[in-house]
């Protein structure tokens, strides 16, 4: 009898135990954060170590993008991942836009490094592009340079020109045409009305000789292109852009382009208006070493879908894309 009871003591304490265990799994962890890294990569936080084997699994992740028409339908899976403690590195094969994002987490599929699961079933989070597309609109043309058009006689006055730094995306005033801090120039004349790059004071063929342009210390460039800003993918290999130094033509009017100009020369002597052709890009190489390109839509005011020489003028319109990462990147699909 003794020994039965020992027997049952012994058992009931194995039952315990076991029960102990069972009842006491490891425990469970949440993905605390998730925040895009680079262009087409997004680093996931979790407040435990990650097990790597079920992290590295592409399958336990999906993106949706807000701004798709059909997020569900469209969920990317990264292409690679790289898994370290309590941080994952997602790559995905297309680049992130500025939208709104939802990654989600398969049910059951990832563990911590100590056994548990995780309870997090998704993360909402927002990116914003450093890269974007960036829109003047009804950008005034200031007083001051209206009137200096107006009494000037020639091209070569830094007064009649309109300053702006792409790098900075904002205006420059011409006081500082001598300095580094803008990267092009527009002369709202429909008599030439051109664009010029800081590139030092250099000399502008007209008709009948050689007259000076107003520059500044700046190393910047352009060129035109004859391709719809949205199909320049990338500066072109060998492109020639103006800079210091080069006897090049350094901006760009119908007169030094013929009809390669930025704008439809048949309506500015027909009819004394200035049209931007559609098919017409301005790649820039601004001061600071970076690509960008630009589209001008107009330079009446409201933009006008067809001006007249009685349009409001004095006005800009134009979009640009500015590449910050040095490289010659001008994709804006997507954006």
């Amino acid at each position: 009898m003794k020994i039965t009871n020992n027997l049952l003591v012994i058992i009931s304490v194995l039952t315990f135990s076991l029960g102990c265990k069972k009842d006491n799994p490891p425990p469970a962890f949440n993905a605390v954060s998730a925040a895009v890294t680079a262009a087409d990569v997004l680093e996931v936080v979790f407040d435990a170590p990650i097990d790597a084997s079920s992290a590295s699994n592409t399958v336990n992740y999906s993106l949706e993008r807000a701004g798709s028409s059909d997020p569900a339908g469209t969920r990317l899976h990264p292409v690679s991942i790289e898994a370290e403690d309590t941080k994952v590195l997602l790559r995905f094969s297309q680049r992130f836009v500025t939208d709104n994002y939802t990654l989600r987490f398969a049910q059951g599929g990832l563990q911590s490094a100590a056994g548990g699961e995780l309870t997090t079933t998704h993360l909402e989070f927002s990116y914003e592009a450093p890269n974007t597309i960036k829109e003047v609109k009804n950008m005034k043309i200031p007083e001051s340079v209206v009137e200096a058009i107006h009494s000037s006689t020639g091209f070569t006055d830094p007064a009649i020109y309109w300053y702006f730094s792409l790098d900075e995306g904002k205006e420059v005033a011409a006081s500082e045409v001598s300095t580094e801090k803008w990267d092009i120039a527009f002369l709202p004349h429909a008599q030439g009305a051109r664009w010029l790059a800081n590139a030092g004071s250099y000399y502008q063929e007209g008709d009948n000789d050689w007259v000076l342009a107003p520059g500044g210390d700046g190393k910047a460039g352009l060129v035109l292109l004859a391709q719809h800003f949205d199909e320049i993918k990338t500066v072109p290999e060998g492109t020639n852009f103006h800079e210091q130094g080069k006897e090049q033509f350094t901006s760009l009017d119908l007169e030094t382009i013929g009809q390669f100009g930025w704008f439809d020369g048949m309506a500015a002597v027909m009819n004394n208006v200035i049209t931007p052709l559609p098919n017409r890009t301005i790649l820039v190489k601004t001061n600071k070493g970076n690509y960008a390109k630009i589209q001008i839509q107009s330079v009446y005011k409201d933009n006008p879908e067809n001006p007249t020489a009685t349009s409001e003028k004095f006005y800009l319109h134009f979009r640009y894309f500015v590449q910050t990462d040095g490289s010659t990147d001008l994709d804006t699909s997507g954006l």
